[in-house]
């Protein structure tokens, strides 16, 4: 008897697939199916249940081919002969998942301010650690959160880095990103030494332009792994002439622009249109206290939006209450995902996802004293899992101007795609993988990640082990200087 029928003979309720079935039940069916990951250029996941998130493309039960980065040919039955072969007859195929704003530079500190007050997020995160903060530290928190980010399935990043104390902190984010080999958006924005108020606080205040130094010298063009944005401050950080002035530079330099709105009080995004400063290159992070009127107005600009509903959830600090998961979508407005800072939240894109519907489905069936409708019984019609886990997806795309390369499982786009197994106990017996992914799985689920079709992550753990030991290292060194630095007791 040849192993694999050894496995299924006397272990018939175990998965046998290329990597060797659940995380859960590996044990000797493990050691006798375990496969490198491939190295070829070319690879066919034969038999997969695939999630397309594409429109034109319906979902199925069928191959992927990945060839020269790309995704090369999908349907029921690809033939190449030549690829190596992935069995993904037990396993979910699925677009990487894309977070569109997450201050990266805090992943040093990471939950430590898991009960602050927003205000101590302020006071701690950019008047104690901010101000101090070396080149080196940048490099080991930018190292370390986009790994862990990796691992988590997100393919494609937006580091929101308002941490430009000088060039080399700059350069030293953007080395962090590309050493750890994902699809990342290098966001630059201001400094935090050696006063952040004068930044954040009605600012008057320009940004150094450094960042046209960086352009140059590190994004000669807007192809790449990493790419440039420009994270800019709204209304409610500077005066208006100062959030034009910072749109100015970007679209000088053609890159799009990040920018926090809605953060602090309603009417900044109707003074950007007052102003002519609206335009699609623009994503609204928040937009959380933002009225109707002024979501209507960054639809109507061909603008975007990104909300942090787990983060917003645990520091509650704005007018309105709950992040605006309804209204954005009933506005339909292009809006993505993040977790915001790691410092205080979850960098877990599954939590992220599980917070967005329920946050949703709460305001689906109950409208609140100013929407006074009766309750909605069927809050399932307001937000779907399918529409979250497009939030998590190709609306990310969409947020970042990557649509046309990556996203969804799209012949002709980048194979960034993650492999999910089917039969982990976590949502054992499958009934719909999307309503699997966005309410039951975790990082744990996650057998397999491409970028750009090659493997990061195989047989459930990242491949580069030591580029992992590094980052660990190199974070916990850079978490005792700046505890040491700021004057902060651990624990």
């Amino acid at each position: 008897m040849d192993r694999r029928s050894f496995v299924k003979a006397f272990l018939p309720g175990t998965a046998v697939s290329a990597f060797g079935g659940s995380r859960y039940s590996r044990g000797a069916e493990f050691a006798l199916e375990a496969r490198a990951a491939p190295k070829s250029g070319k690879v066919l996941i034969k038999g997969g249940s695939m999630i397309t998130m594409d429109p034109a493309v319906p979902d199925l039960t069928g191959d992927l081919l990945i060839e020269n980065g790309k995704i090369a040919a999908i349907g029921r039955q690809v033939d190449a002969a030549d690829a190596e072969i992935i069995d993904a007859s037990r396993l979910i195929v699925a677009p990487g998942f894309i977070e569109t704003h997450r201050h990266t530079w805090q992943s040093c500190l990471r939950h430590l301010g898991a009960n602050w007050s927003a205000a101590q997020y302020f006071a701690n995160n950019f008047f104690k650690f901010g101000v101090v903060m070396r080149p080196e530290d940048v490099y080991a928190a930018n190292l370390i959160g986009r790994l862990a980010a990796l691992d988590d399935g997100i393919t494609t990043l937006v580091d929101w880095s308002h941490i430009m104390n000088s060039p080399a902190h700059a350069d030293a984010a953007v080395q962090g990103l590309r050493d750890a080999l994902a699809r990342s958006v290098f966001a630059m924005g201001w400094p935090q030494a050696p006063d952040p108020a004068k930044w954040i606080s009605k600012s008057t205040q320009d940004i150094p332009d450094d960042i046209r130094r960086v352009r140059k010298q590190h994004f000669s063009s807007n192809d790449g792994l990493v790419t440039l944005a420009m994270a800019g401050r709204g209304p409610d950080f500077a005066v208006i002439q100062q959030v034009g002035r910072d749109l100015s530079i970007a679209r000088d330099l053609a890159i799009p622009t990040t920018i926090h709105v809605g953060f602090a009080a309603p009417g900044g995004i109707k003074a950007m249109k007052e102003a002519g400063l609206l335009g699609p290159d623009i994503t609204h992070v928040h937009v959380k206290d933002s009225t109707d009127e002024e979501l209507q107005f960054i639809r109507d600009t061909g603008g975007t939006a990104s909300i942090s509903p787990l983060d917003e959830m645990l520091r509650v600090r704005w007018r309105r209450g709950l992040p605006p998961v309804i209204r954005t979508v009933e506005k339909g407005l292009v809006t993505s995902l993040s977790c915001d800072s790691e410092s205080t939240s979850s960098g877990d894109m599954f939590s992220i996802m599980k917070t967005t519907l329920a946050v949703g489905r709460f305001q689906a069936s109950n409208p609140g004293d100013d929407r006074p409708e009766p309750p909605n019984w069927n809050a399932a019609s307001g937000i779907s899992t399918r529409k979250v886990l497009e939030m998590a997806t190709i609306e990310g795309a969409r947020t970042v101007g990557l649509e046309k390369v990556t996203g969804s499982l799209t012949v002709g786009k980048s194979a960034d795609i993650i492999l999910l197994q089917a039969d982990n106990l976590a949502y054992y017996p499958l009934q719909n993988p999307v309503d699997a992914i966005v309410g039951a799985a975790d990082a744990g689920c996650i057998e397999a990640v491409f970028v750009a079709g090659k493997p990061v992550k195989f047989g459930g753990k990242l491949l580069d082990d030591a580029l992992v030991t590094k980052a660990k290292r190199l974070a916990a060194e850079s978490r005792d200087y700046l505890f040491q630095k700021a004057g902060f007791a651990r624990g």
